[in-house]
């Protein structure tokens, strides 16, 4: 029995299994908070942002339908025209572009940390295994995500439902605004719907990001023994540590 339980796996991770873990690349990550810190700064961004790049975006479509027959059949200068309206279109859009990348980029940090270990680009062939796979499927972890999702699904759905009831008669406004009124008040909206949306993405991270940490925390879970030959290999063995204590005072005692 004494073996038995020092088999099982009921100890904390110590702090070197932690490190050894952190090189092999193994942190402890929450997508739904990468999710949620996405659609929310995208969200504000569209909110703040929205009017600014509705002007924008009007100017370049005006300018593009303005023109002549000439210019129309010149393909050479409608590539050019292409080519510049592409252009305007990225550097309106680089700001929610750019927020949306530095949130994607953060927010996985903010539960693992920074880390960077090229042992996980090798290439893993026992990932290929259909049995390992259909493990993974049928696994409490695989029925924790089924939940998950579908969890996300139905509060999410009810969630736009709600947004686009309560915004109808905004929405049904839209079409009797001046077209650059109307570009930056759609945009708004749609900053406004991910913003409902992202609220609903934070519950659900607010529920991820512990069970992901429980998670990586029982998957680095040490035996018994584990703990007491990392010990060992870095105090020494204790026996013997015992040993020498004792020797060392019957000396002193001798003296």
């Amino acid at each position: 029995m004494a073996e038995d339980e020092g088999m099982e796996r009921t100890e904390r991770p110590t702090s070197k299994r932690l490190e050894e873990a952190r090189k092999n690349g193994q942190v402890p990550r929450s997508p739904e908070l990468t999710t949620a810190a996405v659609v929310l700064i995208a969200g504000a961004g569209l909110h703040f942002l929205g009017h600014g790049l509705g002007s924008s975006l009007f100017q370049m479509m005006r300018a593009n339908l303005a023109l002549a027959r000439d210019q129309a059949l010149d393909e050479s200068q409608v590539i050019s025209m292409f080519a510049a309206s592409a252009q305007h279109a990225i550097v309106a859009c680089a700001p929610i572009f750019g927020l949306t990348l530095l949130a994607a980029l953060l927010a996985p940090m903010a539960i693992g940390g920074w880390n960077l270990s090229f042992g996980v680009l090798a290439p893993d062939f026992t990932r290929l295994s259909p049995l390992a796979g259909f493990g993974r499927m049928f696994s409490l972890r695989g029925a924790v995500e089924l939940v998950k999702a579908f969890a996300k699904f139905l509060l999410i759905a009810l969630i736009a439902v709600i947004f686009l009831w309560m915004k109808r008669t905004e929405l049904l406004e839209l079409g009797s605004e001046s077209t650059a009124a109307s570009i930056g008040h759609a945009i708004t909206l749609s900053g406004h719907a991910l913003l409902a949306c992202a609220g609903g993405l934070v519950l659900i991270a607010a529920v991820d990001v512990p069970w992901q940490i429980f998670q990586y925390m029982k998957q680095l879970r040490m035996t018994r023994q584990e703990v007491r030959d990392e010990l060992k290999e870095s105090e020494g063995n204790p026996e013997v540590k015992g040993r020498f204590g004792s020797c060392s005072r019957k000396w002193r005692a001798a003296e």
